[in-house]
């Protein structure tokens, strides 16, 4: 995969006076959304698994009330 990359260069004014035009592997930018993917879901995962908990807890000590 090639990555491009086009950024203004800007005048002593300000307004863009060039485009310089980059090329890059995007080997690094496919690893770095898979790392981003994988903490997502592990961060899903672990949100899930303690609301579960939360919601077990809950329900525990309401059967404990009744009874």
């Amino acid at each position: 995969m090639l990555v491009e990359a086009y950024v203004p260069v800007g005048g002593p004014d300000g307004k863009v006076v060039a485009v310089v035009e980059f090329y890059r592997s995007g080997d690094m930018v496919e690893q770095t959304v898979s790392d981003i993917r994988l903490r997502i879901w592990v961060a899903a995962a672990l949100s899930a698994a303690i609301l579960f908990a939360m919601f077990a807890a809950v329900t525990a000590l309401r059967q404990r009330i009744r009874s």
